[in-house]
């Protein structure tokens, strides 16, 4: 079974903080994105594994809504080919970024294959941790 599941869950904005506190708790490698109607994410879709993710997203649910009362979590799970496409940032850190097959990468640039896709968080992040390596990896001047 390949592909991706495309999970959106509807749910006020501090109630989605939390749900995506748990979820990412239990799956940090789940990229997931706050929207304005609450969460979406796209994991890959791997055999044998099913049952298991969607236990972790119920019982993640199911606290958020024992925790808030009245709250019901609205969930449409979806079969998907693809994840949701994110444009690249131009830089990650003090590098350019280009997809592997532009070309050969020049000095101060980063190549990624083309199937790279991050949601604007987690690109966010990753400049930040880019950014702190050069700073910490550029010797000081004159040394």
């Amino acid at each position: 079974m390949a592909g991706y599941l495309r999970i959106e869950a509807r749910l006020p904005r501090s109630a989605a903080l939390e749900l995506a506190a748990r979820l990412e708790a239990d799956r940090p490698l789940w990229d997931i994105e706050l929207t304005e109607a609450g969460l979406r994410w796209t994991p890959p879709l791997i055999s044998g594994r099913l049952d298991r993710e969607l236990t972790v997203l119920e019982e993640g649910c199911r606290q958020v809504e024992r925790s808030r009362g009245d709250l019901t979590v609205e969930l449409m799970v979806t079969r998907a080919d693809a994840p949701v496409e994110t444009p690249w940032p131009v830089a990650l850190g003090p590098w350019a970024l280009v997809p592997a097959a532009a070309g050969r990468p020049a000095a101060k640039m980063i190549a990624l294959p083309p199937e790279v896709g991050l949601s604007r968080r987690r690109w966010a992040g990753e400049n930040l941790l880019a950014g702190l390596a050069a700073a910490r990896l550029t010797p000081p001047p004159g040394a």
